[in-house]
């Protein structure tokens, strides 16, 4: 039997995008208690700095957990406090289903 190498295989990945709009976090993969941290690592990066709208794409986020609804909450907290404004955009079904069983939902701006 022989060996055959898998591909690397990336179970979250975060990253910031801005052009000449709102600041946007672009996240995949699954959201929970091993991954979270990688999400609050890209938000700790640009969140003192940013006073305006912040919008976390959820497009790409194929699971998310009660450690990704306590990220979001932080993330929340944060800019409000700054006097911005925290948006969710396209939050696949899984996803979704867990901002509205948490009653986040009706915390959050949520765009389709």
């Amino acid at each position: 039997m022989t060996a055959r190498s898998l591909p690397d295989f990336e179970p979250f990945a975060a990253r910031v995008a801005s052009d000449n709009g709102p600041l946007v976090i672009q996240a995949r993969g699954e959201l929970d208690l091993g991954t979270a941290p990688r999400l609050w690592d890209a938000l700790a990066g640009v969140l003192d700095d940013n006073h305006g709208e912040l919008v976390i794409d959820l497009e790409g986020v194929s699971f998310m957990d009660a450690q990704g609804i306590k990220i979001l909450v932080r993330a929340l907290k944060h800019v409000e406090t700054n006097g911005g404004k925290l948006v969710l955009r396209s939050p696949q079904p899984p996803a979704r289903r867990v901002l509205e069983l948490t009653g986040l939902d009706d915390y959050l701006t949520i765009e389709p």
